[in-house]
């Protein structure tokens, strides 16, 4: 089995779709996500134990 399709089939199994995209569009994404994601934490009130 290729990386590639590996890759695919991991992240069926795991519940997430792989994509293609410039460093420049996932350095984006990672950023919008991290604060999308800290505010949902900073909301709910969770803790690190």
């Amino acid at each position: 089995m290729s990386t590639r399709n590996l890759a695919l089939f991991m992240g069926a199994v795991l519940g997430f779709a792989t994509m293609a995209m410039a460093p420049e569009a996932f350095s984006a994404h990672v950023k919008a996500e991290v604060a999308r994601w800290a505010r949902v934490v900073k909301e709910s009130g969770a803790k690190v134990e």
